[in-house]
Order: C-alpha cells, then sequence, then structure tokens
C-alpha cells in the first residue's frame, strides 16, 4: 500500500518534469548576448524548479547514495571509486543545490574524470 503511494508520487514527479522540459529547452536556446541584470529565470522556471526539480534532485540523492553503498565495494576492486561518487554522488549533490534556482541552461555536469588505464 505504501509502495503504491510513493510510486504514484514519483511517476507524477517524472511525467511533470518531462512536461517542463520543453520550455526548459526553449529557454536554454535564447541566446545571452544582451541579457541584463534584471533578467534571468522566468517565475514559471522557478517555481517549476522548486516543486518539481529541486525534490527529484533529492530522490536521485537518495538513490545515488543507495547505489554508491552497494557499489563501492566493485568500484574498490577495479579502482574506480572516482567516477562512482562523482556520478552517484557529487553530480545529484550540485544539481540540487548548487545550481542557481530557476536556471537549468546553466547546469553543466562537472569536469569530465580522465581515466587511465
Amino acid at each position: 500500500m505504501i509502495k503504491a503511494k510513493y510510486l504514484r508520487i514519483i511517476v507524477v514527479l517524472v511525467l511533470s518534469a518531462s512536461l517542463i522540459m520543453p520550455a526548459c529547452a526553449a529557454q536554454k536556446s535564447e541566446s545571452k548576448e544582451g541579457v541584463g541584470p534584471c533578467e534571468g529565470p522566468s517565475a514559471e522556471a522557478i517555481i517549476a524548479d522548486t516543486l518539481i526539480l529541486r525534490p527529484i534532485g533529492i530522490v536521485a540523492m537518495v538513490v545515488g547514495f543507495a547505489g554508491a553503498i552497494i557499489a563501492f565495494p566493485f568500484a574498490a576492486l577495479s579502482h574506480s571509486t572516482d567516477r562512482v561518487k562523482q556520478k552517484l554522488l557529487v553530480e545529484p549533490f550540485e544539481y540540487t543545490f548548487k545550481r542557481p534556482l530557476g536556471d537549468t541552461s546553466s547546469y553543466d555536469c562537472s569536469p569530465q574524470l580522465t581515466y587511465d588505464e
């Protein structure tokens, strides 16, 4: 019963995010030249970010943390703990808490790690 409730909440959040992404893509395609100091993300983008994208980011952090706990023993054996930490812990945290509110276009994944084999 409780699992079904959480599943419904996750489905609603994912569907809501998928409806907002085209608006975010339209904002990203606009040129940033000539943008004044008072211009920035729209009120709708800020509200959508606050109510939908940030909670999804928190869920991604929890899932990433659980995945990291499971993956770390295997990553330690293959010497890829940096990759696991970056993808499952750092990137969801930065997307959720370090990205400017309402500004999805400025989010850039952290620098790509290079792995020497």
